[in-house]
């Protein structure tokens, strides 16, 4: 696969599909994630336990994608390895996410069952990490 921001993209048309969208899960809670220079912004912030579908909304100038980790560090802590976030790391696990670019101006939906923890979103393209492109998350027991 091509690194994110490696290659020309071109825009899609209006009614062309941005990306994966998977099969909704019946019962899951909808998180709308804004990705901009230089923010992850979801509503809500917390969850409870269970499946969950991102509306990843890339509201900025640049590529973005979007990442989750499971993990007990503070979201500004993360390892990092060659200006991203280390996603081989045994000090987190990557959860979900659309890892391939997300162009500006679409929006692509990613699901995942998500149980009780803390969680970072993360736009991991190089640098945005550490340009402040995370945010934590938690999902709570019922």
């Amino acid at each position: 696969q091509e690194a994110c921001g490696q290659r020309a993209l071109a825009l899609p048309t209006a009614g062309t599909p941005t990306g994966p969208t998977p099969t909704p899960v019946a019962g899951a809670q909808e998180v709308a994630v804004s990705l901009s220079e230089w923010s992850v912004s979801p509503d809500p912030t917390t969850i409870v336990d269970g499946p969950v579908t991102f509306q990843v909304s890339n509201e900025g100038a640049a590529i973005h994608n979007f990442r989750v980790f499971a993990t007990d560090l503070a979201p500004d802590s993360l390892p990092v390895a060659v200006d991203r976030v280390d996603e081989e790391s045994d000090q987190l696990d990557v959860v979900g996410g659309i890892a391939g670019a997300i162009p500006m101006g679409t929006s692509q939906t990613v699901a995942v069952d998500l149980p009780p923890g803390s969680y970072v979103l993360v736009c991991n393209v190089p640098t945005h990490y550490q340009t402040g492109m995370f945010v934590g998350f938690q999902v709570t027991a019922p």
